[in-house]
């Protein structure tokens, strides 16, 4: 863990120490918290509250919520004291807390997917829209096709649009709604038309308030020319670009968090039935072939590739989904909650949050932020990049390639860091930085599972404290465009292993 002063801290108002996990916690589990060494603005060690200092000092009072607690506070002094050799005295703060279960956290998600999975089949079906055809789409010989259209998914959600709450009964499991159509947008490169066999299909995930039809149409859809693939995208209702008035209404009421939350739920069952109708009933739509009838795509070898936003979502969509495996994850990290305050994206939305209809004292736009953690962690990869092992038969084992960007001001590298932590994952030895607890692996076909690396373009680095950088920046898009960088994510998708592509160092000069 670690421990910062919050530098967001307001005039007149107390400043809050901020304690951040380097990695997420055991489910389940019961911890306590120790703070000492603590000194004022004037050197002095900062003094324990009257309440806790009664229970240390073994002063007997006439108030029952303290008494009722000396027990127990008796026995976390005596772990203090003998387990982590902590002096009574030097005792200034003392709390115990219990996670949630997995089960409490993931549970209903789950139920959702496998009711989903079972009403679908192998799938219920595809519609092209009427202009949902487009060949040589962006005249750039790039692009053989674009097709656009929508799959028929199982709905959960009360309501189509936000803000909406998912349907639930008396044990907090999701309960089905109706089947409701959900957009799609495929691109079929030119370098499948021009081969002679079909190409994988890659699902690709947007970015912040983004659509998966605007991803896979801008700029990055020349991974799919340069590596003979395919790429799929629907959006991720909760952060896509139908949910910014949703959003707004959280920050000014935490409750619609919740409503922002089941959509984020919702977003990603979709995502798991897209890939099962494309892996079946969808597998060889007229539109997926040549004009000879010779199919471009080989919906049976599916893999994952999802940018910022995108690369947050990579983990929960390889957990959730039990047909596609494997992973490249660009600039995303783990836990919302790590993430808003350094991150630029999020800009947008401050002067509502610190207005009078919102949260105008820093002190509870900070515990909002740390409560709604518990809204997102269904869905957040703080969660799903902890359980790539699998989960009792409920969830298959997965891989994931995590690729940071050194300065990022919109995922921070701390974020990106804790995900690798909890994945239990190596960093590349050519990484530009090996973050604390990473073990070290060189590249090559040893270098398996779930796998880091940092590359460093030379830019300015983000803030050290929770403050945003400034933009423009180009930290966070750069990487995208390194050849190195793409080459071993698609090598790492394809072959299982990380191929050093940076000859020894991930450092460039890109000023």
């Amino acid at each position: 863990h670690w421990v910062e002063l919050d530098a967001r801290a307001q005039d007149g108002e107390q400043t809050i120490v901020h304690l951040r996990t380097a990695a997420a916690l055991e489910h389940d589990t019961a911890y306590m918290v120790v703070i000492r060494g603590l000194n004022d603005l004037n050197g002095e060690p900062i003094q324990p509250s009257a309440a806790l200092k009664a229970l240390i000092g073994g002063e007997v009072t006439n108030a029952e919520d303290i008494e009722s607690r000396r027990s127990v506070y008796n026995s976390y002094v005596d772990v203090a004291e003998s387990q982590i050799g902590v002096a009574r005295d030097d005792i200034q703060a003392l709390w115990s807390f219990h996670t949630a279960s997995i089960e409490s956290v993931i549970g209903p998600i789950l139920s959702m997917r496998d009711d989903a999975l079972q009403r679908i089949g192998d799938g219920l079906g595809c519609t092209i829209n009427s202009d949902g055809v487009e060949d040589n789409f962006g005249g750039d010989g790039m692009i053989y096709r674009r097709v656009r259209g929508t799959f028929t998914a199982p709905q959960y959600l009360l309501e189509d649009r936000a803000p909406t709450l998912l349907s639930r009964d008396s044990s907090y499991n999701p309960v089905f709604v109706e089947n409701r159509e959900v957009p799609f947008t495929l691109i079929i490169p030119m370098s499948l038309y021009n081969s002679t066999e079909p190409g994988a299909l890659t699902v690709f995930g947007h970015g912040f308030l983004g659509t998966g039809e605007g991803h896979v149409s801008s700029g990055l859809r020349e991974w799919g020319e340069i590596y003979e693939t395919a790429l799929l995208a629907t959006d991720f209702y909760g952060w896509s670009s139908d949910d910014h008035d949703g959003i707004s209404m959280g920050i000014m009421d935490g409750y619609y968090f919740t409503h922002q939350s089941d959509r984020l739920q919702q977003a990603m069952v979709n995502h798991v039935v897209m890939i099962r109708t494309f892996k079946g009933i969808c597998s060889d739509l007229p539109e997926m072939q040549d004009d000879n009838g010779r199919l471009l795509v080989n919906t049976s070898e599916v893999y994952y590739t999802g940018y910022s936003l995108g690369g947050n979502r990579g983990a929960s969509l390889l957990g959730l989904s039990p047909d596609v495996s494997r992973g490249a994850l660009w600039v995303g990290g783990a836990a919302f909650s790590h993430q808003i305050e350094r991150c630029t994206q999020y800009d947008q939305f401050d002067d509502l949050m610190e207005s009078v209809i919102g949260y105008p004292s820093q002190l509870d736009r900070a515990v909002v932020i740390s409560i709604i953690q518990s809204l997102w962690d269904a869905t957040d990869a703080n969660t799903w990049s902890t359980l790539s092992n699998g989960l009792e038969g409920r969830i298959d084992p997965y891989e994931m390639l995590y690729i940071g960007s050194i300065g990022d001001l919109q995922i921070s590298n701390i974020s990106t860091s804790r995900a690798l932590r909890n994945a239990d994952a190596s960093i590349l030895s050519s990484s530009s930085i090996l973050p604390y607890g990473i073990p070290v692996i060189d590249g090559g076909e040893g270098a398996t599972g779930n796998i880091g690396v940092y590359f460093d373009g030379g830019f300015s680095h983000a803030p050290v404290e929770n403050l945003l950088g400034q933009e423009p920046h180009p930290a966070h898009n750069w990487v995208a465009g390194v050849e190195a960088a793409h080459s071993m994510a698609f090598g790492y998708l394809y072959d299982g292993f990380v191929e050093d592509r940076c000859e020894g160092s991930c450092i460039y000069d890109a000023n």
